[in-house]
């Protein structure tokens, strides 16, 4: 295999003694364990197992981002700056500011919240709203995935920037207009509901159900939002549902989503979630089963450390137990 890499973008051919062969018929032929693939105009080639084998799972995992211009989408750079190090070649420029996502989180700087918020942070909400900041700021859409009763709301009405949509549960919607009038007093707040339903032009913040998302898909998809925010966003959990596929069609700059319960039964949960916020990210739905969900679910566990790492950037969750701990730590200092 050749690689080129210039900036973000990722040429890659498979060539030798003058043939050439396509890098994706390769890797399939590799996966599936055999040793030679068809060449571009006939016969056979043997396939570079020992250096698929050190290489070949992030090279698919990069194909699988790629558009019709080869570029690596910014949530896939780290991907690609790990291939540039092993491959001995220098990172993509671009990378660097995402360098603050690897490791710990540790290097995300402690932003303020949205100006006009009123309210007070727990430390860890304030991390929380680092990282949301951090990913609005970068373009990355994410999963604030905290447990129940931790405050993803209150962390996501500090971060919310320009014209925001919010899709939620019929049950919590008045929860959030209260919320929101809370909050962020500074931005007009409006509800998508009723029989006489109209998006109102001024409106900052327009609260919305998933089964008017549904039925109103044109009408919310028409628009141009600043954020989009899912909550209890494992209503999305079926990537076959109605309500996801409307959910797919929204456009916004930042998309974020909102559960406590991010997988419930399958990792095909996981996927439609990342799916909405950063499409692309786990590939097709067809490629992340073969490559990811049937896999892990025969028990390899080298897959399911590969998954890990690839969405850690992009998943926060911290449990009331985890947070409890921090607490009686600080009360007893």
């Amino acid at each position: 295999p050749r690689i080129a890499i210039h900036g973000s973008r990722l040429d890659v051919e498979l060539s030798g003694d003058g043939h050439t062969a396509s890098i994706a018929t390769a890797l399939r032929a590799w996966q599936a364990g055999a040793e030679i693939v068809l060449l571009n105009g006939g016969g056979w080639g043997r396939i570079p197992k020992t250096w698929f084998d050190q290489h070949g799972q992030r090279l698919a995992d990069l194909l699988a981002t790629l558009g019709d211009d080869r570029r690596v989408p910014i949530y896939a750079l780290p991907d690609l700056g790990k291939l540039c190090a092993a491959l001995d070649e220098p990172p993509p420029p671009e990378l660097e500011r995402l360098r603050p996502l690897l490791g710990e989180f540790t290097g995300i700087p402690e932003v303020v919240a949205e100006r006009g918020f009123v309210g007070e942070l727990r430390p860890y909400q304030q991390r929380g709203l680092d990282w949301l900041a951090f990913c609005r700021d970068a373009g990355l859409g994410c999963v604030l995935a905290d447990d129940m009763g931790l405050g993803k709301t209150i962390q996501a009405l500090a971060a919310v920037r320009g014209r925001t949509l919010v899709v939620c549960p019929t049950s919590v919607l008045f929860n959030w207009f209260a919320e929101t009038r809370r909050f962020r007093p500074d931005l007009k707040v409006a509800t998508y509901r009723g029989a006489r339903r109209q998006l109102e032009p001024g409106a900052d913040v327009v609260l919305t159900s998933y089964p008017l998302l549904r039925n109103d898909t044109e009408v919310l998809a028409a628009v141009a939002w600043d954020t989009v925010i899912l909550d209890e966003s494992q209503t999305i959990k079926n990537p076959d549902s109605q309500v996801a596929r409307a959910a797919y069609q929204l456009k916004a700059r930042w998309r974020v989503t909102l559960s406590g319960t991010p997988i419930e039964n399958r990792l095909d949960e996981l996927w439609s979630q990342l799916h909405f916020t950063n499409p692309g990210l786990l590939g097709g739905r067809t490629d992340f089963q073969d490559r990811w969900s049937e896999p892990i679910s025969a028990g390899d566990s080298a897959a399911a450390a590969r998954l890990r790492e690839r969405i850690r950037p992009f998943v926060l969750r911290r449990m009331k137990s985890e947070v409890g701990a921090r607490r009686q730590v600080a009360r007893d200092l």
